[in-house]
């Protein structure tokens, strides 16, 4: 009865290392876009608005461009032949926003990823550009502290340097080395 038993494990083993292996012998590689990073520091752009599959998106290295990511999104072949805008290499926490126009061009808003995604996906949060709801994301940091932090930018004209953050009240030397490896500063 055991020896049964061993035998069946052994061959749904011997199977299930088959399936896997056929599984990674039959992916196919389409272009740029389809790549897993296999190297390097792996970037994460979002694709949204008028695409069959919104989402964010892995990436080897920083090389996405907006065709690649609408290839991945699902609207690369409704996009052959028209207008793309290509504004270079997409970084990581970017957002675009696909949308067309009854012309049949492609528009494509640039922004940024909201900062829980960033801080999800381990992308650092600008302090200079993050809304108030953004900065939220960071630990230790409330919607009280957030707001000073906007103002604080705004007055100050932007953080030069993640010790500028001590001139916001509220934010001492504990919480800055919190979020000091959470943010991105100029």
């Amino acid at each position: 009865m055991t020896r049964m038993r061993d035998d069946r494990v052994g061959a749904s083993l011997a199977l299930l290392l088959v399936l896997l292996g056929l599984g990674l012998a039959g992916s196919t590689d389409r272009g740029p876009a389809d790549r897993q990073p296999s190297s390097g520091e792996t970037h994460f752009v979002e694709a949204a608005g008028d695409v069959s599959r919104p989402g964010v998106y892995a990436f080897p290295e920083n090389t996405v461009t907006l065709r690649d990511l609408a290839a991945r999104a699902g609207c690369g072949s409704a996009l052959e032949g028209r207008d793309v805008p290509e504004r270079g290499v997409l970084s990581s926490g970017s957002k675009a926003i696909f949308s067309r126009e009854s012309r049949g061009i492609a528009l494509c808003r640039i922004e940024r990823m909201d900062g829980f995604q960033c801080m999800t996906l381990g992308i650092p949060v600008s302090v200079n550009r993050a809304s108030r709801e953004d900065l939220t994301a960071l630990p230790g940091v409330g919607p009280s502290l957030a707001l000073a932090m906007v103002e604080h930018r705004q007055r100050a004209k932007g953080f030069k340097r993640g010790e500028d953050l001590l001139k916001v009240h509220g934010i001492g030397r504990g919480l800055l080395k919190r979020i000091k490896p959470h943010i991105a500063v100029p």
